[in-house]
């Protein structure tokens, strides 16, 4: 505001006030004469504030940016959440804020209680109050770990994690030492599901300070070899394969699936696929975004159009069950034979997928190996047949579910998958199997084996027809040498 006094006609003086946009002048002894002059304010002034206000959100992000981690929780993507969004939320229990309070999970909160009064009294020594300080001191960075704004307060948000970091505690203890636990018992299967889901999850350093300030753990700053805590979770852990313990320390575990997930890759075989250090989001550059799905050209482009199971058997490939695989991912191809360890397909095994590859797609990194499982699975089945072929391969085994329901999910677990073809985890299995099969004689032999020795019967006709063909042959070579001896 700008002040301005200056003898004007009728005497006395004016105090003229100039603001943006106004100008007023009123008399200086308070008499009621004035004058206002409405000025429309300039767009320089809009574009001044306007930048101020831009300059001042960005100043805050920067900072927020310079003082937090990257974010680790996340929400399924929206592409692949809106074609099964059942099995990104919990059946029986919510843990975390993504589905904290939703009226068909209420009736496992009470049971959460329980698990607190129990966790409580394994240590009478440590009261509540040390729990909840320390819930308090990590608050803000379990905020930060969830890449959506929690809108909860303080109190709530501090309760939820001490609910449900006793809760996965007292699961895992109490299935350990085999404690009669009626809930947990009966529903075993939907709850260790629901603890693995990606929306369903609170940081790992929540639970590890529970179990480390209960005695049951210790401080993860001192277990970079061994944790007690990992070795008691790593059993009861879910296994549709082969999973080994993970060599990082518990320190760079975010949550139970990030765990989970490296219980499954961590050990591969790095010569197949270079992994990659997670990078942090402010890190990653557009162009990274751009070569996530580089355009295919040349041969890497059949690596989408790779043959189904059954033409494939038709070009003379032979599947077959490994024996002793290291892991589920341990499939290979060698004179014809494709080897691949025997997988079961259920509900539970659905589900876990489903989420695993939502991880990976989520995360900062180039790691892509679930979603090559995943793109090998899809091209090899297209159909119902081409599960029932493996399943009489007994490679697969559907559970409770029809084959064209196999089909289906595995046609549509890798759909809308950000992938780079360059980086396939089993490029090297792709090439093998389509120079294989683009050979002429593996098809004839297929075609051979096919026609004539695909049943007893048909096999007994081609050798007697071969046996008939021989004295014939005989037979006709024996009367003309008789009749060139005469």
């Amino acid at each position: 505001m700008w002040r301005y006094e200056s003898e004007m006609a009728g005497g006395g003086d004016r105090d003229v006030f100039i603001e943006i946009g106004r100008i007023s002048v009123e008399s200086s002894d308070h008499s009621s004469d004035s004058i206002s002059l409405e000025i429309p304010t300039t767009d320089f002034g809009s574009q001044d504030r306007l930048q101020l206000l831009v300059q001042d959100r960005l100043n805050t992000i920067q900072k927020n940016l310079d003082t937090c981690q990257p974010f680790k929780i996340f929400r399924a993507p929206p592409h692949l959440r809106e074609k099964a969004t059942k099995m990104y939320e919990p059946k029986m229990v919510s843990i975390g804020p993504y589905h904290h309070g939703k009226e068909t999970l209420r009736t496992l909160e009470e049971h959460k209680w329980r698990c607190l009064h129990d966790f409580l009294a394994s240590n009478p020594k440590i009261n509540m109050e040390v729990y909840l300080q320390e819930m308090r001191l990590l608050e803000l960075r379990a905020r930060q770990c969830y890449n959506e704004s929690i809108e909860m307060e303080s109190d709530e948000f501090v309760l939820m994690l001490l609910l449900d970091g006793c809760f996965i505690l007292q699961y895992y203890l109490k299935k350990r030492d085999n404690v009669l636990d009626t809930f947990f018992s009966a529903h075993w299967s939907v709850i260790y599901t629901d603890l693995i889901l990606l929306e369903n999850q609170i940081p790992f350093f929540i639970v590890h300070k529970l179990a480390f300030l209960s005695g049951d753990s210790v401080d993860h700053t001192n277990c970079r070899d061994k944790c007690p805590l990992l070795d008691l979770i790593f059993p009861l852990l879910p296994k549709p394969g082969c999973l080994r313990m993970p060599k990082a320390s518990c320190g760079k575990v975010s949550h139970l699936l990030h765990f989970y997930y490296e219980c499954m890759v961590s050990h591969l075989d790095q010569t197949n696929y270079k992994r990659t250090q997670p990078r942090s989001m402010k890190t990653r550059s557009f162009r990274s975004l751009w070569s996530s799905s580089p355009s295919r050209s040349g041969e890497d482009y059949f690596l989408d159009v790779f043959p189904c199971a059954t033409v494939l058997h038709e070009s003379g490939v032979t599947f077959r069950r490994k024996k002793n695989p290291r892991d589920m991912f341990d499939i290979t191809f060698h004179d014809g034979v494709m080897e691949m360890p025997l997988m079961s397909v259920g509900g539970p095994t659905q589900i876990l997928f489903t989420n695993v590859i939502a991880f990976e797609q989520s995360q900062y990194t180039s790691e892509t190996t679930f979603t090559s499982f995943a793109r090998l699975l899809d091209s090899l089945i297209d159909t119902g047949n081409d599960v029932a072929f493996l399943r009489q391969c007994n490679v697969l085994q559907p559970y409770r579910q029809t084959d064209q329901e196999t089909a289906y999910f595995f046609n549509s677990l890798a759909d809308g998958t950000s992938f780079d073809y360059r980086k396939h985890y089993f490029g090297s299995v792709f090439k093998k199997v389509i120079q294989y099969s683009n050979s002429t004689w593996p098809k004839y032999r297929a075609r051979l084996m096919h026609d004539y020795f695909s049943n007893p019967w048909t096999s007994i006709s081609v050798f007697a027809g071969i046996i008939l063909l021989g004295l014939t042959i005989a037979q006709t070579g024996y009367t003309i040498y008789s009749a060139y001896h005469r």
